[in-house]
């Protein structure tokens, strides 16, 4: 059979030349597929609204919140600041549907450094947090303790409400003194829960620029101190005294306050100062001014109340060249600016001293690198329930908590391997001491809180570092 070679080419191109459509059919196909098009379109857009409509109905609903009552975990409406002092991150509420501040003076205060930022009437005011609810997910369980939930209020359908589940059905609820009780019972959190609610107070990341209203948090009392910090990083090089080297946190306040300090002056010194705070004589209606604000004289000792300003401090610094008055007046001017931990919070505005609650709670958070596996590293929380201490045995890998001034062993853990470098969460939470190591929690250990310490001044400094061993420490927290 001979097969017959053909030319596809020339015989398809002819049959696109005779068979080509003429121009009315092509507008015609063109008119089709643009319809087709819009068609399609619009099938799309209904399927799309149709499906929002079912997912909105039965599943998902979005929500804006719109006030400050969960931050600083969930913001309403706020302005974003950096602190200009230690380049710390945080939010300031805001009226809702306002331009304006709540205080008027557009004032804020970093939670980190406690630095005033006046500047905020030129910030953009942001919305809200979004979030997104699931409508049905009560239906498949229960709901969790300190679970964030989303409810409308029972006498106006139209308001809807965010806040944290601390009841669950059949409970008997109370709240005493910033605890909340369970049928007669603090409830206790687990250590995520912890992470997710704590408040930060001092984050060693972001350090202020020294100033002159800046007093150190973390210090140690001895004068030849094993204590150093170069940047973010502590490093602590035993001496060989035998008092302990603490590193100790207190919280420090830059201005203002309502708490008294006193330091009282030797009799050398009672006649020449008692004798400036006497105010000048003024005729009615003008009220004396006093010599030095904030600062008042009674039986030989120096009270100020607040933390005694710059100005004032120079002032009372010239009334004698003596080194023992400078360095008593130095003395008030640095614990002047010691405060117990409050509650304060820095989205609402409020000032720190003033206007807050004393608390006893704590959460420490440290990465510590020993540059040698022998001795021991500590981790001293001081409560309202009394002192309790973490001590870490870095050769053997044990880690024991020992309660009181006796350190009475509580408890008692190994772990493996030994501990090189290892992360460190200890917190005082609802009437319980808690040590992680590496994210695990390894302790947990109650304590019962005496509530008329809670509020002394014992508890100023609440956390504190020492060791037997030389150790870097980063992240503290």
């Amino acid at each position: 059979m001979r097969l017959k070679k053909i030319d596809w080419f020339a015989t398809v191109g002819k049959w696109m030349m005779t068979d080509q459509p003429s121009d009315e059919t092509r507008r015609g196909l063109h008119a089709s597929d643009f319809l087709s098009g819009v068609r399609q379109i619009f099938d799309l857009v209904l399927s799309l609204l149709i499906a929002v409509l079912l997912v909105r109905t039965f599943l998902l609903q979005g929500y804006l919140i719109s006030t400050g009552s969960m931050a600083p975990h969930y913001y309403g409406q706020q302005k974003r600041v950096v602190c200009l002092q230690c380049r710390f991150p945080f939010a300031v509420g805001t009226e809702f549907d306002s331009k304006t501040d709540i205080q008027p003076t557009n004032l804020a205060i970093c939670p980190n450094c406690l630095a005033a930022q006046t500047d905020l009437s030129s910030r953009p005011i942001n919305r809200g947090d979004h979030l997104l609810v699931w409508k049905n997910a009560y239906q498949f369980r229960d709901p969790q303790r300190w679970e964030v939930v989303v409810f409308r209020n029972p006498n106006d359908p139209l308001e809807t409400y965010i806040k944290r589940v601390a009841g669950l059905p059949g409970e008997r609820i109370s709240i005493r003194d910033g605890n909340i009780w369970i049928d007669e019972k603090v409830i206790g959190k687990t250590l995520e829960q912890q992470r997710a609610l704590r408040i930060p107070i001092d984050d060693g990341r972001y350090l202020p620029t020294p100033d002159e209203t800046w007093v150190p948090r973390w210090s140690s009392e001895m004068e030849d101190t094993g204590w150093s910090q170069t940047g973010t990083i502590w490093r602590f090089v035993p001496t060989k005294k035998e008092q302990e080297d603490w590193l100790t946190f207190r919280q420090t306040v830059r201005f203002g306050g309502e708490h008294e300090t006193t330091v009282c002056l030797p009799e050398e010194f009672s006649a020449t100062i008692s004798t400036e705070f006497t105010p000048e004589k003024t005729t009615f209606p003008f009220t004396p001014e006093p010599p030095f604000p904030g600062v008042r004289w009674d039986r030989g000792c120096l009270i100020t109340t607040g933390a005694l300003s710059p100005s004032t401090h120079q002032k009372l610094g010239a009334l004698s060249s003596s080194p023992l008055y400078q360095e008593l007046l130095k003395t008030l001017f640095n614990e002047s600016r010691r405060i117990p931990v409050s509650d304060f919070l820095a989205y609402n505005h409020e000032l720190p001293a003033s206007h807050s609650v004393m608390v006893d709670e704590c959460f420490l958070e440290a990465k510590f690198r020993p540059e040698q596996l022998s001795g021991s590293i500590n981790v001293e929380m001081q409560t309202s329930s009394g002192l309790f201490l973490s001590r870490f045995q870095l050769e053997e890998g044990q880690v024991s908590l020992l309660r009181g001034e006796d350190l009475k062993l509580v408890q008692e853990v190994r772990l493996e391997p030994s501990l090189n470098e290892f992360v460190v969460e200890m917190s005082s939470f609802d009437e319980e001491i808690v040590v992680a190591v590496n994210g695990k929690e390894i302790i947990r250990e109650p304590r019962k809180r005496d509530i008329q310490r809670q509020y002394s001044k014992d508890l100023v400094s609440l956390v504190r570092i020492s060791g037997t061993t030389t150790f870097q420490i980063d992240s503290l927290k």
